[in-house]
């Protein structure tokens, strides 16, 4: 393993959160991968065991959705879809196709579903209407409910059906996605805003969690991942967006650190009542429906706790108005006499920016140095509780005037006060954040979430949940490693398994 770079940027930030597909490849120098691992763990309440056993050489992606793994009767349908792109050359967009067992481009010609009648999807009336698109995509792959399915060919990735495919931005980036119940989760690819338009499709729209939205009444969960032509995997779960259950993940092949992931300590239900406890913008939830709805068309309320989804407060309506950490943010910008040093070794233009607070606003501009040589470099003038829990804004660069290394190194000084605020380190004496992986690291990772301090207590309690202490909770959670991932090199096999729903 010595001389391999292992770091990689894998927040795959905001995936169908609008409903347009935006996967953001490639490294912005998050940190290094130090070989986290759960070290033979075994199974956790309600979940099924996370073994590799005859998984290594399979070149298979396999899911364990059976009614042993799950605790769902066996009439209920569990779908799996695989969708994502390929950013270079020329950013095509794929979906894996069961027929062919391969991943094929997406097109318009997909969206062949334009009504009710079209696929039983458990739905009716109103219901369907508000759930589905007219027309739609069915990119679904039936799993077995008796046992192991194998869902995709790993060698399929290759040069020839996917013309182009390499490594870095020329990898396939995308996400395994898992339905389960009659309503499967609608895709919609286009071409500019055109569904039937001939054309390559630069484009699709993918299910929303929040209420009201589209594909919101379908009962699903999902990984992110990459997968290169060397057979170089990352995968992750993520509650960056939502909680709908358990999925773990085991991996085979060379090099392989952080395998398994997706464990946790607590059961489904009781990680739906803990979080229903907590204060707004962090206990919002999406029900099951119960009127234009077959009686088959989801698990039983033993299996779901009438409930599809806990939502992240970035996905909460009560984000809007938040006010959550305003005292903080406060407590930062308008009581700060000295400078907040902000390092990343990996910035391309100078590893560290030195920050003014502007007492009274929401800003606070960087500087090359303490005497302000060059003027200011950066400016972040909208630090907001919104922003703060949706990773969003001047600090991810969002509608600022840089470009090229300036941006990069912007974007991660952003994600380092993000996370700092997210995780309740960021006050008005602390004098520096240092992201950089190792002894160096500052705060200290077990300073994260101290007590009697605001911060973003989903994200927390995920941590909490996890058996393993790793999770995303929010879109940059990977600062300082604590991301749920796991990495192989030349990968021979990958299994998924839903968890109990209990």
């Amino acid at each position: 393993m010595a001389g391999f770079n292992w770091k990689r940027r894998v927040v795959f930030k905001g995936l169908g959160a609008a409903g347009l597909i935006g996967i953001l490849g490639g490294c912005d120098g998050s940190g290094d991968d130090d070989g986290k691992s759960s070290g033979g763990l075994t199974s956790q309440p309600g979940q099924a065991p996370a073994s590799g056993d005859g998984l290594s050489g399979t070149n298979k992606l396999l899911i364990d959705a059976s009614e042993t793994a799950t605790g769902i009767p066996a009439n209920i349908p569990v779908y799996a879809y695989i969708t994502g792109l390929v950013k270079t050359p020329g950013q095509v967009f794929y979906r894996y196709d069961q027929t062919t067992n391969r991943p094929v481009e997406m097109s318009t010609s997909d969206n062949t579903i334009t009504d009710s009648s079209k696929f039983q999807t458990g739905l009716s009336g109103a219901t369907y209407t508000q759930n589905y698109p007219s027309p739609w995509a069915n990119y679904g792959i039936s799993l077995n409910r008796s046992g192991v399915t194998e869902v995709a060919d790993l060698t399929s990735f290759n040069g020839t059906n996917i013309p182009g495919f390499g490594k870095g931005p020329a990898a396939f980036s995308g996400r395994i996605w898992i339905s389960v119940g009659k309503p499967l989760l609608p895709f919609t690819p286009r071409v500019g805003g055109d569904l039937s338009a001939a054309g390559k499709v630069d484009g699709y729209t993918t299910p929303v969690v929040a209420a009201g939205g589209i594909g919101a009444l379908c009962f699903y969960d999902w990984l992110e991942f990459s997968y290169d032509v060397d057979g170089l995997l990352y995968i992750n779960t993520t509650q960056v967006d939502q909680y709908g259950f358990p999925i773990s993940a085991v991996a085979a092949g060379e090099n392989v650190q952080g395998s398994p992931q997706g464990l946790y300590n607590k059961k489904r239900s009781e990680i739906l009542a803990d979080l229903a406890l907590l204060g707004e913008p962090f206990n919002t939830s999406v029900q099951v429906p119960t009127v234009g709805v077959d009686g088959d068309a989801y698990p039983p309320a033993a299996n779901t706790g009438s409930k599809l989804r806990a939502l992240a407060p970035s996905k909460s309506p009560a984000i809007q108005t938040s006010t959550y950490l305003d005292a903080v943010i406060s407590g930062v910008l308008d009581h700060r006499s000295d400078w907040l040093a902000v390092t990343c070794s990996s910035n391309a233009l100078q590893k560290t920016y030195y920050g003014e607070a502007q007492a009274g606003t929401k800003t606070m501009v960087f500087y090359k140095d303490k005497m302000k040589t060059g003027g200011p470099q950066f400016t972040f003038n909208d630090i907001t509780t919104k922003n703060v829990l949706d990773c969003d804004g001047t600090m991810t660069g969002v509608g600022v005037p840089q470009t090229g290394d300036l941006l990069s190194d912007l974007r991660n000084t952003g994600k380092a006060i993000l996370a700092a605020f997210n995780r309740g380190v960021l006050s008005g004496t602390t004098a520096e954040l240092n992201i950089d992986a190792g002894p160096n690291y500052t705060p200290p990772i077990s300073a994260n979430y101290p007590a009697g301090v605001a911060c973003n207590v989903w994200a927390q309690h995920f941590h909490q949940y996890s058996a393993n202490g790793l999770a995303y909770g929010f879109a940059y959670d990977d600062v300082g490693d604590q991301q749920p991932m796991i990495i192989a090199t030349k990968t021979s096999g990958l299994k998924l398994t839903l968890g109990k729903f209990e």
